[in-house]
């Protein structure tokens, strides 16, 4: 098949894939485009006595028209031919320009019709990527695209949009002003569309989260829309729709505390917001890392008025701790020492109930590490105790009609009430209480959000 060939098929809507890739790998030479210009003008495009255009050959020369009334009718197929030579080179234009090359990362597997393919310098449409370090991807034009390590991407569009889809993973994109089209980052929960910015969007496990450094970005989804400039953020999930920021995220753990406080399950919570806290401060003292999330210190919280909370038949504690040295039965998020208690006995965590005899428990089979942060949660059914650490599941064991209302001792952080003498030796995030069981989902993605993170990096 000739060149001309490929071009009458394009002018048809004809062309495949394989044979699209051909013909704009012949026209990236510039003497070849001005030819096509010329040769399309010269054969009357597709319209020939009626006939579609197959080859050069059998279009022939232009005819000499006879008449005046000839030449007028001739002319509106002029006008289509130039048309459609100005919109096809138009076209190649933006898709040099939307063009993207790699520009570090070493560690990116490029999945093309179904198979790794290797490392490749120019990616094309329909193109998966899956990062496994830092990567930096440049479109012609200086966009920039950098994706965190375990990013997965599809590349969906590069002709006249830029569209981008994130299965998992992070992209902050630097857009520089488009000449036509938009720049598109697509999610499962939400579409970001921007014209000339900087913004961070960030696939979480069950929804979508956006900061916006500079410029505006429209932020939608099947539920409604927003316009996000500099300074603002919002979270969109399939459930909550999207929920705007307001300001930006220092951490994804904002986020997290955010949706938290939606729940209606939310009985208790500590989150040590600003270094405030509303309960009596016994010992220790609130601090603040670099990154200013607080926490508290060696130290004793009791929540006043608490004695007479209820819970259901099922709960959820949670909290982030750091042990910074060993005891028994040293209490994080305790109602007295006869109902509900989350606390770590020689560097194990313990799950506490009342029951028949009123002081039930059970310790996992893991040791945690002094100086590091963990995320503990404790699920208590009426037929079960699960324990998860950093998300994971570690430990689950049968019980049988727990008493989870037995006393009226006020609720405490990092003390047990009905145990004075007995504290946790180190630092406790955040702590908290839901009214239900928690899914395995749920608690993962809290772990992912994790405020503290990045101190054990």
């Amino acid at each position: 098949m000739t060149k001309y060939d490929l071009f009458d098929k394009f002018l048809r809507g004809e062309l495949d894939d394989e044979e699209t890739d051909r013909l704009m790998e012949i026209l990236e030479d510039e003497e070849t485009g001005k030819e096509f210009v010329e040769y399309s003008l010269e054969t009357k495009l597709f319209v020939e006595c009626g006939k579609k255009v197959r080859s050069k050959d059998a279009a022939g020369k232009i005819e000499k028209f006879k008449n005046k009334k000839q030449r007028k009718s001739f002319l509106p197929v002029l006008a289509v031919a130039a048309a459609l030579v100005v919109g096809f080179f138009t076209l190649f234009y933006f898709n040099q320009k939307n063009k993207i090359m790699l520009v570090s990362g070493s560690n990116v597997k490029v999945i093309r019709n179904g198979s790794e393919i290797g490392s490749e310098n120019v990616f094309k449409e329909g193109d998966v990527l899956r990062t496994s370090e830092v990567s930096e991807i440049t479109f012609e034009d200086g966009s920039l695209l950098k994706t965190d390590k375990n990013t997965e991407l599809k590349i969906q569009e590069l002709i006249l949009n830029k569209v981008i889809t994130i299965k998992e993973g992070r992209v902050s994109v630097k857009a520089v002003h488009q000449e036509l089209g938009v720049i598109k980052i697509i999610t499962s929960d939400a579409v970001t569309e921007v014209i000339g910015t900087e913004f961070t969007v960030d696939k979480t496990l069950k929804g979508t989260l956006v900061s916006v450094e500079q410029g505006t970005v429209k932020f939608s989804n099947d539920k409604g829309e927003m316009n996000l400039t500099k300074g603002m953020a919002a979270y969109a999930d399939s459930v909550n729709g999207i929920i705007s920021l307001k300001q930006p995220v220092k951490s994804k753990w904002d986020l997290s505390r955010e949706l938290l406080k939606k729940d209606k399950d939310l009985l208790f919570y500590a989150g040590f917001e600003n270094g405030k806290h509303s309960g009596k401060l016994l010992q220790g003292q609130i601090l603040s890392d670099s990154e200013g999330n607080y926490f508290l210190n060696n130290g004793r919280l009791l929540y006043e008025n608490s004695e007479d909370l209820r819970v259901g038949e099922e709960i959820t504690m949670f909290s982030w701790i750091r042990c910074l040295g060993a005891g028994g039965h040293c209490p994080v998020l305790t109602k007295g020492d006869q109902s509900w208690r989350m606390q770590i006995n020689i560097d194990k965590p313990h799950v506490g109930y009342g029951g028949n005899n009123k002081i039930n428990f059970h310790d996992a089979h893991i040791t945690l590490e002094h100086q590091k942060w963990y995320l503990l949660h404790q699920v208590i059914t009426e037929k079960y105790t699960k324990m998860y650490l950093n998300g994971k599941l570690i430990s689950e064991t049968p019980i049988r009609n727990p008493e989870l209302n037995d006393n009226t001792k006020p609720i405490m952080v990092g003390g047990n009430s009905e145990k004075e003498g007995f504290f946790f030796p180190g630092d406790i995030g955040e702590a908290g209480l839901l009214n239900r069981e928690m899914s395995p989902e749920e608690i993962s993605e809290m772990f992912e959000f994790g405020k503290f993170n990045n101190l054990n990096e």
